[in-house]
């Protein structure tokens, strides 16, 4: 996705120029700009859970015609700090100690100090295909700042695999900020994991899913020291390039565009399994009572509202007409 394409990115054309899906290269300070101000700015988007209850807000925006919403999460972690965050976001084997809903993380090749190649199979639920991507990730640490985030590409030694959909990424990633003894977490996501699935049933899922995150992050980052103090504690390539032993990218398998890195294998297309999956009848009944659920809760909301302004009304000729008398 690039921002200068305003019929995909919701309105933001305005905002700095960002990695295309598809695109390989290194990265720019515009493409740091560019998630910091989606990560930062809450103007344009939807509040659909506050802190009342002390948990993370979560806000997602329209996308326009990609039908898949882009969502936003943002809490504070507790009893933890950011650059420890931070090696729990980017130390690859340890995330398989602590992510349940992954099935194969590979690091494959790097394009410099701060981008490189990866691999990742995401668990779908029992009946559904599970979803592999290839994204670039990109990453820098500052002081009291870290940040990570990654989008599809394609890469040659990767192609589509029968076994499973081919998903795509137009950003994923995490802000990660240290100011006054607290850790403030932002998560941002706008993917589509392709297939046969209604775009309401994966703007809700994600909706559901998407703060419990926090609540797995901030444990794993607890246990982090312990683990890795008996697995190579000295080696973190996010901070220390030197100790990078991933190849470098090979242009000459480099496979540029803005369709690069989303579409389904040709196997996939000629089966047509991209339309034969199905979701599970159990599984989408509870979705569907839960978007009713949620619809009933808005609409009731919005008739409380309705009643506490016709009280106010009320109370306020009530008012009115004792100074009449």
């Amino acid at each position: 996705m690039a921002a200068k394409d305003a019929e995909t990115d919701g309105g933001a054309s305005a905002l700095p120029p960002f990695f295309q899906v598809g695109e390989i290269r290194s990265s720019r300070e515009s493409d740091y700009d560019y998630f910091l101000h989606l990560c930062d700015n809450d103007e344009g988007w939807d509040l659909k859970q506050g802190d009342e209850k002390g948990g993370p807000r979560i806000w997602n925006r329209d996308m326009g015609k990609t039908g898949v919403k882009m969502l936003k999460v943002r809490g504070e972690l507790v009893d933890v700090s950011g650059d420890a965050a931070f090696d729990v976001l980017m130390d690859g084997p340890y995330r398989k100690t602590w992510d349940d809903v992954m099935i194969q993380d590979e690091d494959v090749c790097r394009v410099d100090d701060n981008n490189d190649i990866g691999y990742y199979v995401l668990k779908m639920p029992p009946g559904m295909k599970s979803r592999d991507f290839v994204k670039q990730r990109t990453f820098r640490a500052r002081p009291g700042e870290w940040m990570t985030f990654n989008h599809s590409v394609t890469y040659e030694p990767i192609p589509p695999k029968k076994e499973y959909i081919r998903g795509c990424t137009y950003i994923n990633g995490y802000l990660v900020r240290s100011t006054g003894g607290r850790c403030i977490v932002t998560f941002l996501t706008h993917g589509d994991p392709r297939g046969w699935i209604p775009k309401w049933v994966l703007n809700l899922v994600v909706t559901k899913v998407a703060p419990t995150i926090f609540e797995k992050l901030n444990a794993a980052i607890k246990k982090y020291d312990e683990w890795k103090a008996q697995n190579s504690p000295e080696y973190k390539p996010w901070l220390h390039p030197e100790q990078n032993t991933l190849p470098l990218i090979d242009p000459k398998l480099v496979q540029q565009g803005s369709s690069a890195g989303v579409q389904l294998g040709e196997e996939e297309k000629a089966e047509g399994l991209e339309d034969r999956e199905e979701i599970p009848e159990d599984v989408l009944k509870a979705l569907q009572e839960q978007s009713g659920e949620d619809s009933g809760k808005q609409e009731q909301s919005g008739e409380d509202s309705g009643k506490q302004e016709q009280s106010g009304e009320d109370s306020g000729n009530q008012e009115q007409s004792g100074e009449d008398s």
